[in-house]
């Protein structure tokens, strides 16, 4: 149908830009696994993964302990801020 070059070059090309574009989602996921950002949200405020923090004792203010992990949360909070159990 095509000419053998067109063929050539289509087949090339249909091989070798998936190739490419997997390569630079490769690279992308591999910058957004090392960001800083990242790396401090899954050290959590601690600074260390899954450290637990002594936690203050709910004030009169309303405030909801978590049955789960004893985390205080505020009174209008629907789900833990630290292991998102409902409260």
């Amino acid at each position: 149908m095509f000419p053998p070059a067109v063929d050539l070059a289509l087949s090339l090309a249909l091989s070798v830009v998936p190739a490419l574009l997997f390569l630079g989602l490769y690279r992308g996921l591999e910058r957004l696994r090392d960001d800083d950002l990242v790396n401090r949200w899954l050290d959590g405020p601690t600074g260390r993964l899954n450290e637990r923090t002594p936690t203050p004792e709910p004030s009169d203010s309303g405030a909801v302990r978590c049955h789960r992990c004893g985390t205080v949360n505020p009174p209008y909070a629907a789900y833990c801020a630290r292991c998102l159990d409902q409260l």
